[in-house]
């Protein structure tokens, strides 16, 4: 997508992901709430719990027929990797993701897997979604483990709100403008890579400073909210030759993340 220009309705909920985008005007136009790219997997009904022993319910993350909402990255790396529990109707976030399905000890605690590896996944591994409850549990939200917006070049992303994303709520950013938007409950997904070690994570805003690093941006005017990790970071395996440049943050407001600024 180059050049394109995408104004999104104020007050719709579009339940996906925006990337690859170069020199693209991402806005909103109409009146009413910013329009939300939105992470959520929708539970239709609390009737696909059921019971797996003393305490412990569990849900067929497989089935269709139990969702609606976000729909893309079922590929076996986020197949079920969820980041959060929410109840919108109470805007409150339930529960802890635990590493074993023996650590499911205190309400709400939910499991996924205890896999880390890209390379030994299977799609049963995020089959099932387990959580501790003394009753049955209700209809919930589930944050997908995925990121919201990313990949994007010379781009401007405007008065949008990125919500309900279990990984990043927007990274990998190249020379581009991020102004007035709100990026609310991110993070919280099983980190999948090489390594063995269990861990999650979850950013507002990454911008990562690899080999290509993530320079020339402006975040502007931007409320960021409830991430896992942090609110706005710029990361990575940076070097005297690479390095971070011509970044700004200017007037954001970071609220209720593990750290604000990194």
């Amino acid at each position: 997508k180059t050049g394109a220009v995408i104004y999104l309705r104020a007050g719709d909920i579009f339940f996906e992901s925006i990337s690859d985008c170069t020199d693209c005007l991402i806005s909103s136009y109409g009146e009413g709430k910013k329009p939300v790219i939105c992470g959520f997997r929708v539970m239709t009904g609390a009737e696909g719990w059921q019971k797996d022993e003393q305490g412990i319910w569990k849900l067929d993350m497989s089935d269709p027929s139990q969702f609606y909402g976000y729909k893309a990255g079922y590929g076996k790396q986020f197949y079920g990797n969820i980041g959060c529990l929410y109840i919108p109707e109470e805007n409150r976030i339930l529960g802890q993701s635990v590493a074993t399905k023996k650590e499911l000890k205190n309400q709400y605690d939910f499991f996924v897997t205890d896999k880390v590896k890209r390379s030994e996944l299977t799609q049963d591994d995020f089959k099932y979604l387990y959580i501790k409850s003394d009753e049955k549990p209700g209809a919930y939200c589930l944050s997908s483990g995925t990121n919201g917006i990313s990949n994007m070049t010379g781009c401007t992303i405007e008065n949008l709100a990125i919500v309900g994303f279990g990984g990043h709520g927007i990274q990998f950013l190249w020379n581009c403008t991020v102004r007035n938007c709100d990026i609310d409950i991110m993070g919280g997904s099983i980190l999948l890579g090489t390594r063995s070690h269990w861990a999650r994570y979850g950013n507002g805003i990454e911008l990562w400073i690899g080999k290509k690093p993530c320079n020339g941006n402006v975040i502007e005017n931007c409320q960021i909210s409830r991430c896992y990790d942090v609110g706005a970071t710029i990361q990575g395996p940076s070097s005297q030759e690479v390095h971070s440049s011509d970044n700004h943050f200017r007037n954001n407001r970071i609220a209720y993340c593990r750290q604000g600024f990194e």
